[in-house]
């Protein structure tokens, strides 16, 4: 279930739309600043656009715990407000609160949480946008997660990997609800964190990495492991052997290609393009170690780097951000 807070006259499809005028003729009407009217951990993703300037001083700590006391965890936490580095926030006269980008400290960095905060969010992006150039109008808008212990979570964070917190759940967030393809599972980390919430995964590994999974043995060392952490996923399949031995034998589109295969120049460009007819024009694809010299070198040549979104060390590009020379 998804929320869209303060909906007014833009109510939006697969939400539900509460605002507390019955007038805009939301599906809930509710005064959000005295409490939220759902259950705990049952809302997947919460919408506040243009929402939070209109809570009144005094309720705004109170309105973002109830966000989070209402999200699933890992649930989704979609905000855009006016922010006081521009004069959006005080020239409208119904504004009752005003928020910049530091604002988020006290809600996602607990060194921040000096009021006892009941609210932790993991960032996956928050960044300010011009709205308005000639009237000085900017939004601070930010992606967040909810910070709650789940047996998902906790399953894939105790597999064997590379793979950090935010960097999963980012790729969740990309994941959810798609069929996803992934280039270079390992023992099944980021596997289990993309099957948790997508259609389907096809995950390639060679497993047979050792080390710091970039060098290969002769014998299979990590399937076994792997096979144990997904037994519980009916929408995993997976493929042993190279990817320029599987892929092109797949028949079938995929709305999200994750690659974190082996690092060269030549194996990321060679991955990209084996996936290329693979992925819908409106899919994703997603790299783990982009800072890594060489994958970046190959990523940066078919995908404008201007387009990147990014976690850490997991990047990601529209496909239509990309060219095939």
């Amino acid at each position: 279930m998804k929320i869209n807070l303060g909906s007014g006259y833009r109510n939006i499809d697969n939400h539900i739309n509460i605002d507390i005028r019955e007038s805009v003729k939301p599906d809930v009407v509710a005064d959000l600043s005295v409490g939220f009217p759902f259950k705990s951990d049952s809302i997947e993703e919460v919408r506040a656009h243009d929402f939070l300037e209109h809570v009144p001083l005094g309720k705004t700590i109170g309105v973002i715990e109830e966000i989070f006391r209402v999200l699933k965890p890992g649930g989704f936490f979609d905000h855009s407000t006016p922010s006081t580095d521009g004069r959006g926030a005080f020239m409208d006269p119904t504004h009752l609160s005003f928020w910049n980008i530091n604002s988020w400290l006290y809600f996602c960095n607990q060194s921040w949480n000096i009021y006892n905060i009941k609210a932790r969010f993991g960032i996956i992006k928050l960044e300010d946008k011009v709205m308005d150039e000639a009237l000085n109008i900017i939004h601070t808008q930010g992606l967040m997660y909810a910070i709650k212990e789940s047996a998902v979570m906790k399953s894939w964070l105790e597999i064997d990997g590379w793979f950090l917190v935010d960097e999963g759940n980012a790729l969740m967030y990309l994941a959810k609800g798609k069929d996803c393809l992934e280039i270079g599972s390992y023992k099944g980390r980021s596997t289990v964190a993309l099957a948790s919430v997508a259609n389907s995964v096809f995950a390639v590994d060679t497993f047979k990495a050792s080390g710091d999974g970039q060098v290969q043995m002769s014998d299979f060392t990590t399937l076994d492991e792997f096979l144990s952490n997904t037994k519980d996923f009916n929408n995993v399949e997976y493929g042993a052997g190279r990817s320029q031995d599987i892929l092109p034998s797949i028949d079938r589109k995929f709305d999200l290609v994750f690659i974190d295969g082996m690092h060269s120049y030549e194996q990321v460009k060679l991955d990209i393009e084996l996936c290329w007819d693979l992925v819908r024009d409106d899919g994703f694809f997603a790299f783990h170690d982009y800072a890594h010299p060489p994958a970046n070198r190959a990523i940066v040549e078919i995908f404008d780097k201007k387009k990147l979104s990014s976690m850490y060390d997991l990047a990601w590009f529209k496909k239509s951000d990309g060219r095939m020379k």
